[in-house]
């Protein structure tokens, strides 16, 4: 009994493993989140320095931010989804858990795909009328500026599908370190698009129309960081 009673864990031993655990996951998830917010918060700097002052770039950079965070937040539903669904299915023991998890991810990837192929389509259908910008504001200047870049973001939706869901599976998973690291690749990617793209450094740019252009250049950087963000 003494053999016996020696041999098996300190429940307290137990207690900090799990804490320990849990921190680790934790501060995982605060340097991904950190990284990601790093790189939209330069995103909007760089929209404000191409703004010089005028108020149209800011403004259209918020109107297209909007919609962006819109559909993220719908996607991300099919994300929380996955992660529930696939921590559910490794809860299973062995090779039937695994497989299990692995079939639930690929259909939320399906799904995540999916749901981002109705915005898309929602937004070709939309776009023409110009009607999205005017239901953020009535600048005229403001909702012209915001027209390309709204485009980039639709053409993302299928693209943010897939890594919301990815991000979810992982997640569910318990692979936070690797999530970490993965964002802090890509956030160095998307930061160095996001200023090359976004003029290049020049904020002195003059015309609208350089400014608007700048402005797309801005979000195609962002797109650069959601390309990075699916390797």
């Amino acid at each position: 009994e003494a053999s016996s009673s020696s041999s098996s864990p300190s429940p307290y031993a137990e207690l900090a493993g799990e804490i320990g655990a849990l921190l680790r996951g934790g501060l995982s998830t605060f340097v991904r989140t950190v990284a990601l917010q790093a790189t939209l918060l330069v995103a909007s700097q760089t929209a404000a320095r191409i703004d010089g002052g005028s108020g149209v770039t800011s403004g259209a950079h918020q109107v297209v931010l909007q919609v962006w965070w819109l559909t993220l937040f719908a996607l991300d539903a099919t994300a929380v989804a996955a992660q529930s669904l696939v921590a559910d299915s490794l809860g299973i023991e062995g090779k039937a858990g695994r497989e299990r998890a692995r079939e639930v991810g690929d259909r939320c990837i399906l799904w995540g795909v999916a749901v981002g192929g109705v915005f898309l389509a929602a937004n070709g259908a939309v776009a023409p009328t110009g009607a999205i910008p005017l239901l953020f504001t009535d600048d005229a200047d403001v909702a012209a500026a915001a027209a390309a870049p709204l485009g980039i973001v639709a053409a993302l939706q299928i693209l943010n599908g897939y890594v919301f869901v990815g991000d979810g599976i992982m997640q569910g998973a318990a692979d936070f370190d690797y999530l970490a690291r993965a964002m802090l690749i890509s956030a160095g990617i998307g930061l160095f698009a996001i200023t090359t793209l976004g003029g290049g450094g020049n904020f002195s740019l003059g015309s609208d129309d350089v400014s608007g252009g700048a402005l797309a250049g801005v979000w195609a950087g962002i797109g650069v960081l959601q390309v990075s963000r699916a390797f």
